[in-house]
């Protein structure tokens, strides 16, 4: 089946249609999900070391504690003088039956889990057997510290600090200990000081993070154990290999990266990091339909805005091709009338325009000669008909003069051979004028032959010039159509490369203020902790005049009261020193997170300077366009050259035509000439009939 020009115009434009946007949506998609993963991959393991610098901070404020304490003396001068659990005995800790320094080491305790609340314990035994701990809680009557797994890691450890593993407390929070041990003066190890940590406050915070709408963050120790699972809480405190989650045993076996699971059935995006300080397992956990929703709404948003220009496109060609196709079709119908005989069947001229008006006149003439031929044939068949008729009619005259002829003067013979004579001129003249009258009639079939392969040259040429009419309508509007879209898609990228370069230097702009921000922040960091140095020696003399008060007796109350002032108020510059340190530390982070997002910005400005240039190259595809005017011109030249040939065989058929009508002219002559001897030869026998009458 053929299809039309119409039909041919339009799947041509939705072919080119279907193509740039199925091209550039895909190399959109690709370009925006692999952006999208890798943004991802950089603001999940930002979070994380944040999350890390936390926990780090949150322990080294421990650890900086542990080592104060074991620094004191009244801790080292005390270890001989505790109470020996494992004495037929069971006391509850800190009761007022212990010695005044022990009791002393337990009020220090208490202040200190008092200002610290997420201090779940602070604990002491010695290398003689003697253990204190505040909270007081009733030890068993064999208890030897000395036996006890954290004494003995911890009294044998080449490392200052020891962090024990996590467990479950009776409350059931996580609990994590930091022991470090305890030395003379000659450095000789004397006992291990600890403090039990409450890990709720790390796993509240860890938790609360705004990770957008639905990431999360997930806490493992070495060993693979569970240590903070928001969402799965009865799985805390579980082997993640024995849990029937696929994502968490990936989680533990791996070190670090970002690869995809499925949870509860749906898909998500993890991020593993390890803490090089407590060999902690961080994963950072999301729905992988958060992290590509931009990306899925950039390519629904281009897909929407293809298929309305393709729309729109599509209902330009539509009109073009109407345009196009009405002023053929009207040629086309004329043409047929035309061919029926119907000369009158032109349309009106204002139907026409440009090309299609330089074809109807070129049409409008060629009928014209066309009915002046015609008729200038129908002209001489008429009137070798009638010539026809008046020597039939002459003949039929003479025979019957010849009868009466014959019939009146059968005596006379001179009379008789005359009018023999003139009816043999007769009858020759009236066959020379019959094979005259022949002759016209083939002239006058052949004309009409001739006629006939007029009328189909003819239909040659009109189907050859609506060819030629086509394709040339086509490629003109082809390639304006091209330039057009080629100009505005080339200035739209222009404006969109400019405003990509306006937002880059934004970026760089705001990037260089929090890197100063950042600096300034770490200058107020030295400061404070020149100032919570200050604070520390303050307290460790207050101590010290605390304890020579208590040594000189009802003497020194008064300055043991002006010493406890002393030691509160270094303790609240201690306490407030470590809210601002805390603030300065969120400002650092803050400065940071910012300075890499502001990374992020400028990645996504060069991807988005990419996809400019892809949106460039397929505005270059819709050139190609063009390039098939280059084949539209070459059918234009075949057509042209069948309308030539038509046009040379109606000229060599018309030539025929009028070289016959010549012929038919010049019998028409030899007929007038024969009937004129046959009209004189008549009037002769006439006379002589008279003659004959008259004798």
């Amino acid at each position: 089946m053929s299809l039309t020009l119409k039909q041919k115009l339009l799947g041509g434009f939705f072919v080119a249609i279907v193509f740039s946007i199925v091209s550039v949506s895909v190399a959109m998609f690709v370009g925006t999900n692999k952006h999208s993963r890798a943004s991802f991959e950089t603001i999940s393991n930002s979070q994380l070391r944040i999350v890390d610098a936390f926990m780090n901070e949150f322990i080294a404020e421990g650890m900086s504690n542990v080592d104060y304490l074991a620094s004191l003396e009244m801790i080292r001068n005390s270890l001989g003088q505790l109470t020996r659990w494992f004495e037929p005995k069971a006391l509850h800790a800190g009761s007022e039956s212990v010695s005044p320094l022990e009791a002393q080491i337990v009020q220090h305790f208490e202040h200190m889990v008092a200002t610290h609340p997420s201090y779940a314990a602070v604990f002491l035994g010695s290398e003689k057997g003697g253990f204190v701990q505040y909270p007081g809680d009733t030890m068993p009557g064999d208890y030897d510290p000395r036996k006890r797994p954290w004494y003995k890691t911890t009294r044998t450890s080449f490392q200052k600090m020891v962090l024990s593993k996590a467990y479950m407390s009776t409350s059931g929070s996580a609990v994590t200990s930091i022991m470090t041990q305890v030395k003379d003066v000659a450095g000789q190890v004397v006992g291990v000081i600890g403090v039990d940590i409450n890990l709720d406050t790390l796993t509240t915070t860890a938790t609360e993070l705004k990770l957008g709408r639905t990431g999360y963050i997930v806490l493992l120790e070495k060993d693979g154990t569970i240590l903070s699972d928001p969402r799965h809480k009865e799985l805390n405190f579980k082997k993640a290999q024995e849990t029937h989650s696929v994502a968490l045993k990936k989680v533990a076996q791996s070190d670090k990266g970002t690869f995809e699971a499925q949870i509860d059935g749906t898909d998500t995006l993890i991020t593993v990091f390890i803490s090089p300080s407590t060999g902690w397992k961080l994963a950072y956990i999301t729905d992988s339909s958060e992290v590509f929703e931009a990306s899925h709404t950039m390519l629904l948003t281009v897909g929407i805005v293809a298929c309305c220009l393709g729309i729109l496109v599509l209902i330009s060609a539509w009109f073009l091709s109407l345009n196009l196709v009405r002023p053929l079709n009207l040629l086309a119908s004329s043409a047929e009338r035309v061919a029926e005989g119907d000369f009158d069947a032109l349309p009106e001229a204002r139907h026409f325009s440009g090309e299609s008006l330089a074809l109807y006149t070129s049409f409008k003439t060629m009928v014209g000669r066309l009915v002046k031929i015609i008729g200038a044939a129908e002209e001489k068949t008429q009137e070798a008909e009638e010539k026809t008729r008046q020597a039939e009619q002459a003949v039929l005259d003479a025979d019957k003069a010849r009868n009466k002829t014959e019939q009146a003067h059968n005596g006379m013979l001179e009379v008789a051979h005359d009018l023999e004579r003139i009816v043999e001129e007769a009858t020759s003249a009236s066959q020379n004028l019959t094979s005259q009258i022949e002759e016209a009639s083939r002239g006058s079939s052949v004309q009409s032959d001739r006629s006939s392969e007029i009328l189909a040259a003819m239909e040659q040429m009109n189907a050859s010039v609506l060819e030629v009419a086509s394709t040339a309508s086509q490629a003109a509007k082809s390639a304006d159509k091209a330039r057009e879209e080629a100009e505005s898609g080339g200035g739209i990228v222009d404006k969109v490369v400019a405003s990509i370069e306006q937002v880059n230097k934004k970026s760089r702009s705001m990037s260089a203020g929090l890197d100063s921000l950042g600096k300034q922040a770490e200058g107020i960091g030295q400061i404070m902790t020149m100032i919570t140095d200050i604070a520390d020696q303050t307290n460790l003399l207050a101590l010290n005049a605390a304890i020579e008060a208590a040594r000189a007796g009802e003497a020194g109350r008064g300055f043991a009261v002006v010493a406890d002032e002393v030691r509160k108020l270094a303790e609240k510059t201690m306490l407030a020193t470590k809210e601002v340190g805390e603030a300065v530390t969120a400002i650092q982070q803050g400065a940071h997170v910012a300075i890499t997002d502001m990374g992020d910005v400028a990645q996504l400005v060069d991807k988005s300077t990419a996809f400019v240039q892809q949106a460039g190259e397929a505005l270059q595809g819709i050139l190609g366009i063009v390039d098939t005017t280059a084949d539209q011109v070459s059918t234009i030249a075949t057509a042209s050259e069948e309308q030539s040939a038509a046009s040379e065989e109606i000229t060599r058929h018309t030539g025929k035509v009028n070289q016959i009508a010549r012929q038919t002219s010049a019998s028409m002559e030899k007929s007038t000439q024969a009937v004129h001897d046959l009209t004189r030869l008549i009037k002769e026998l006439v006379e002589l009939i008279v003659r004959l009458k008259q004798q």
